[in-house]
């Protein structure tokens, strides 16, 4: 029997120097920044976005998810619920849930994450938009014996993955059996599929034994958002005075996304949110008009 932790994906590091919060405000939940504009209290998180966080027993909360990791560059991991399906050995069903998830004014990102589905008797659907215009993908695994299985790979038998075609604010993943599971409950009564970030999973097949009694845990998977500032582009945002860019940045448009971000000027670092902005040091290279780096420090 696989423990929970085995179908617990954790996120990867994504920010190895912790981001600054504004002044008075908590730098960090547990073990995780809250870089701004995210924050805690209010006065220490933008209102332009959906940046309002929770603290629960040193844990981030957004939107009723664990939030695993913020950085400043635009992403967000949480952890969210899997989809199971699960059958006795009559071909009854034992319990089911599809999992739905909203992203509110951020989106899931498609370069950062894949469908999984994991089972013997199994197809997986995910249901995505693309502005507003719904679309589909998914997979399909069969197999009638646990010893067919490859280990460690997602290859069709036992585990079969799809990539996300493109970033969403809602996504639905909903599976189904073929035959109930008949074949194969004895070693498998249950399908199972998930949204999660590239390689954060690595599928092992002792997976496919587990019970309904564990799905019911509220098993979870990572899933990386992307988030953005507000739904207004730089120019109009610049344009009403309530651009966060601060000194030392660039404001973009990033493209298929509502909002924008900041970012650093090469050779700048910090948080391009928080005044003054970001910081570096500079020397003048002899008979050169480019600039070039020398140190840099955080402005906290």
């Amino acid at each position: 029997m696989p423990s929970t932790d085995q179908l617990v994906v954790a996120a990867a590091v994504l920010c190895l120097v912790a981001e600054p919060a504004k002044p008075h405000c908590n730098e960090t939940c547990g073990t995780v920044s809250i870089p701004y504009p995210f924050g805690i209290r209010t006065g220490c998180f933008s209102i332009h976005g959906d940046f309002s966080l929770k603290c629960v027993h040193n844990q981030i909360i957004w939107r009723d998810n664990k939030v695993l990791d913020i950085n400043i560059h635009g992403k967000m991991t949480i952890s969210h619920n899997i989809s199971y399906d699960c059958y006795g050995e009559l071909g009854e069903s034992t319990g089911q849930s599809n999992v739905n998830l909203s992203a509110g004014n951020f989106i899931v990102s498609a370069d950062d994450n894949k469908l999984v589905a994991i089972g013997c008797d199994t197809y997986a659907w995910f249901k995505g938009y693309k502005n507003e215009t719904p679309y589909w993908v998914g997979c399909m695994t069969y197999c009638t014996d646990l010893s067919d299985v490859p280990d460690g790979e997602c290859s069709g038998v036992g585990c079969c993955q799809a990539n996300i075609t493109y970033a969403t604010p809602n996504i639905t993943t909903a599976l189904h059996s073929f035959d109930d599971h008949v074949l194969c409950e004895p070693f498998n009564p249950c399908s199972s599929a998930f949204v999660v970030a590239k390689n954060a999973f690595t599928f092992n097949k002792t997976i496919l034994t587990t019970t309904v009694e564990e799905y019911k845990k509220h098993l979870n998977a990572s899933v990386v958002l992307s988030w953005t500032v507000g739904n207004q582009t730089c120019s109009s945002a610049k344009a009403d005075r309530t651009c966060l860019c601060q000194g030392n940045t660039t404001c973009y448009d990033p493209p298929n996304e509502v909002g924008y971000r900041c970012k650093c000027f090469p050779g700048y670092d910090g948080n391009p949110y928080l005044s003054p902005g970001c910081q570096g040091t500079y020397l003048q290279q002899p008979g050169s008009v480019n600039s070039v780096h020398f140190s840099h420090y955080y402005y906290y």
